[in-house]
């Protein structure tokens, strides 16, 4: 075997262990990889677990709209009741001008919450202090007055700038729509929760027909992804179609 025939054996012989071992830490890098995007997923379903509940609840009329010169134009009994028993016990964060809506209701209870039964938020960049509820500079910071074991669901009740905000951190929507027309002037974020929320629950209201109340939860796409939240058994007995 002469040199030249030697030397091109012993490249080729390099050549295959080089390849040999790019193989091998290329299989390396993709285990650490699987592993890394593994504990990422199990990070984000541990997180989902222990961040707190929030819920966006309103209620629109057949355009979307909820509100008219700053105020509610309608009032339904069964929607105040629905509100009532949905929100029990939670925590509420409001606008200015919500909390102005609520307060000036002056009803038995309203010494210690300006909603009796549970503690009430109000975001204002401008205010510190307001009768029957904590002031607060954003959502993020309710967190600050709350114990570290406290459980229990945020509800965001408006106005339109903390709807357009808490939408992107809600887990659900709870929506009352109204089959009627209020020439509202203030909208509810609808296709953004077209676009990434689903129907799970509709239900009406025998006393109010022009009422229906719409219950949403966030869609996700990652396969791993598990609500930590759903917990109710939902049942859809009428198939219906909301246009705004």
């Amino acid at each position: 075997m002469d040199r030249e025939t030697q030397r091109r054996i012993f490249e080729e012989m390099r050549r295959q262990a080089a390849q040999r071992q790019a193989q091998a830490e290329e299989v390396q890098r993709q285990a650490e990889e699987a592993r890394h995007f593994a504990q990422m997923r199990q990070e984000a379903i541990d997180s989902e677990k222990h961040r707190r509940k929030i819920i966006v609840i309103a209620a629109v009329d057949a355009h979307g709209g909820f509100a008219k010169d700053r105020t509610t134009p309608w009032k339904f009994k069964e929607d105040l009741k629905w509100f009532k028993n949905r929100t029990k016990d939670g925590i509420c964060v409001m606008g200015r001008n919500t909390y102005n809506e609520i307060n000036a209701r002056k009803m038995k209870g309203f010494e210690q919450s300006v909603l009796p039964g549970r503690d009430c938020f109000v975001v204002s960049n401008t205010l510190t202090s307001l009768p029957n509820a904590t002031v607060v500079k954003g959502i993020a910071e309710v967190e600050l007055h709350l114990p570290n074991n406290d459980e229990r669901t945020l509800f965001v009740i408006g106005g339109q700038r903390l709807f357009r905000e808490a939408i992107a951190l809600a887990k659900q929507v709870y929506l009352t729509v109204i089959n009627k027309e209020y020439d509202c002037d203030m909208f509810f974020p609808t296709q953004y929760v077209e676009e990434h929320f689903g129907l799970t629950q509709t239900m009406k209201s025998d006393k109010e027909p022009d009422l229906r109340f719409l219950v949403f939860i966030r869609s996700f796409s990652e396969p791993f992804y598990q609500d930590p939240y759903a917990d109710e058994s939902y049942d859809d007995n009428e198939s219906v179609t909301i246009t705004f």
